[in-house]
């Protein structure tokens, strides 16, 4: 038996298990080709920064966004929202389409060191790893933050996502996910 939707087009029905085959809705967006990711990846010393400043459009078309951050010592990591920091076009950081086959371009600008002074409003902090200090038995470890609950970012807004280290020669990587999607109903 054939099931059909409203649009009278067939529904995925797998026929060993006779189940529904769905996808979830950020995976549907990869298929449209409106889903991105960008990483980021330094090496900083202790009290080092890695800055990366991004911006929504100003449309309604919203990003859906996670954040991961990666590094192998002490780390500090703060998100901010209204960032009056500015967009510097000489350290620009592309999004990548999650499609290959898609050309579409995110709706988003990045870039890493950006301009100006302040942080903005902090929506985050996350701290983790370890640093004993110096010498012979120094022990050091780092660990990773997955901001795992998506965000749904404001309409025509700058945020700032600060990493500070407190350890030498700390390796990090920061991972940008997100989909782009026009809600149905304002």
């Amino acid at each position: 038996m054939e099931l059909t939707n409203q649009h009278n087009q067939s529904i995925g029905v797998d026929l060993t298990t006779r189940t529904l085959q769905t996808i979830e809705y950020p995976h549907h967006e990869i298929h449209d080709g409106n889903a991105y990711f960008l990483t980021y990846a330094d090496t900083i010393g202790d009290a080092g920064t890695i800055e990366i400043r991004f911006q929504t459009s100003n449309t309604t078309k919203w990003p859906h966004m996670l954040f991961a951050v990666s590094s192998t010592g002490e780390t500090d990591v703060d998100l901010y929202e209204v960032t009056p920091k500015t967009h510097v076009a000489a350290n620009l950081l592309t999004p990548i389409n999650r499609d290959r086959n898609k050309g579409m371009n995110s709706e988003m600008t990045f870039c890493h060191t950006p301009g100006g002074g302040g942080d903005g409003n902090l929506l985050g902090e996350f701290l983790y790893g370890l640093d004993t200090g110096t010498g012979s038995k120094t022990v050091k470890f780092g660990g990773s933050e997955n901001i795992r609950a998506e965000l749904i970012l404001r309409q025509n807004t700058a945020y700032l996502l600060r990493v500070t280290s407190g350890t030498n020669g700390n390796r990090m990587t920061i991972i940008f996910d997100w989909y782009e999607h026009r809600n149905k109903v304002l």
